[in-house]
């Protein structure tokens, strides 16, 4: 094992030193002309070598590496699975009954609401109909009163509060409103933001698909988009 080691460490001892002067080397090229061009390129050539011959040294130790980590990951999820099933399970109970608690608060909410607004509406009343007394007695000023009061005859806001908040000496437990989300119509989506003129920043353009959509579909130019052709070098 030890002698393995050391063949690998001398290897890689090999590779860096080959590296850090192939840098060096490549820091001072310049090319202006035909002939360094080439030169450039047959160096460029050395450089391609030695990063397949790195590349082919590390494959099978990342390919031995990939195996432990699949096998190890496998085991983790083979012990983990059961554990997460059942807190899936633990967690969706647990979810309807907040769903229903929450169903029932929202209908005692509601119903105290329309109380509220059955009084308000018979306080309006009452002072209307006072109002109109009033105003049949030529008492003018106690009447336009009386129907000040019936406009501005307030509903105050109700609410039931979310009761569902434990406490023991093992576990805390309380509830939140989550928002959920999911795209329906991305292409309507993409319009709002538009429309809207708000900064896309939760979308991520992958370039690989767009480059290639690009180049299949020969644009040359395109909203939102800068496209343009560069000669780049290419050493075989």
């Amino acid at each position: 094992m030890g002698t393995v080691t050391n063949i690998a460490e001398k290897t890689e001892t090999e590779f860096t030193e080959t590296a850090m002067t192939l840098y060096e080397q490549a820091l001072a090229i310049q090319v202006t002309d035909k002939p360094t061009y080439t030169a450039a390129g047959e160096f460029g050539k050395t450089l391609k070598d030695l990063e397949r011959k790195i590349v082919d040294y590390f494959a099978p130790l990342k390919k031995a590496a990939h195996e432990a980590h699949k096998a190890i990951t496998k085991r983790e999820t083979d012990e983990l699975s059961p554990v997460r099933e059942a807190m899936d399970c633990v967690r969706r109970s647990m979810n309807k009954y907040l769903a229903d608690v929450e169903a029932a608060r929202l209908k005692a909410e509601e119903a105290l609401r329309k109380e509220a607004e059955e009084r308000a509406r018979k306080e309006q009343e009452r002072l209307l109909a006072q109002a109109a007394k009033a105003e049949e007695k030529g008492l003018n000023d106690r009447a336009e009163e009386l129907m000040e009061k019936a406009e501005n005859v307030y509903v105050a806001p109700v609410t039931v509060e979310r009761d569902v908040t434990v406490k023991t000496d093992t576990v805390s437990l309380s509830a939140a409103m989550e928002t959920e989300v999911s795209v329906t119509d991305l292409k309507a989506f993409l319009a709002g933001l538009v429309q809207r003129n708000l900064a896309p920043t939760m979308i991520d353009v992958k370039m690989a698909p767009l480059k290639s959509w690009v180049k299949a579909n020969a644009i040359k130019s395109f909203p939102g988009l800068a496209i343009r052709e560069v000669p780049k070098a290419r050493i075989r």
